[in-house]
Order: structure tokens, then sequence, then C-alpha cells
């Protein structure tokens, strides 16, 4: 479960940087509700082992329910792995929720990716069938 709480600060610093005054501030942002785009994306991969050896194709598929959620909602998300075509195992699968932060001020632009929550899970089998 991830829970991502939003905090605006502004501080007015003084002469050798001494922080005179702070303000602190919740931040509430939400999106209106918008027309699910797509859902399901599928990958289809070519594998290679030594730089250029073949070894087939791996798929992978992942679906979410919808893409706006409301802060006590559970977040789901489906994933099939393909894994028939291909001679060499999937060794993990991983599935992570970030958060990218832009902020533009006064002609500056920060930007940052936050990692919420990350979850591994075992791979499939070589030459093995879908698995969800």
């Amino acid at each position: 479960m991830a829970k991502v709480k939003y905090t605006i600060s502004a501080s007015l610093k003084g002469h050798h940087n001494k922080v005179h005054m702070k303000y602190k501030q919740v931040l509430m942002i939400r999106e209106g509700a918008s027309a699910a785009g797509n859902l399901k994306q599928t990958s289809e991969n070519q594998i290679t082992t030594w730089c250029c050896a073949n070894q087939g194709t791996s798929r992978i598929e992942v679906e979410f329910e919808k893409n706006v959620f409301e802060p006590s909602e559970v977040c789901r998300a489906f994933v099939r792995l393909d894994n028939s075509h291909c001679n060499v195992r999937l060794e993990n699968v991983r599935l992570a929720v970030e958060q990218q932060l832009n902020i533009r001020a006064d002609g500056r632009t920060f930007n940052r990716l936050f990692t919420l929550t990350d979850k591994s899970e075992g791979g499939v089998p070589a030459r093995h069938g879908t698995v969800e």
C-alpha cells in the first residue's frame, strides 16, 4: 500500500542564511475524473545473450483497473507473462509505483523521480506459457 502526502513550504532567510520565518501547509492535489486512457499495455521483446545470441521472445502484459484513484483506494495491477517462445528464464518481475515531480519557478526547473512502492516477484522458467 502506498500513501502520498504533499506539503508546500516557504521560508524567509536573512543575513548569514538565518531563517527568520517559516511556513508549511498540507497541499491537496486532485485530478478530475478523466476518460480512461489505454489501461492495458503489452510489450514483446527479443531476448539475447552474449550480446547477439537470439534466445527468442518474451511478452509482458500489464493492466490497471483505472487511472484515477482516491486517497483511500487500493491500486491493483494485473500482470501476465508469456515466456513460451524464449529459451532463457525470466529471473525477476518488478512492479513499482513512481511519482514524477516537476517544479518550475523563476525560470528554473526541478525534476525528481520518487519510488513510492516497489514489489518484486520470482520470474518465469524458459519455454513456460502465460503466468498471472
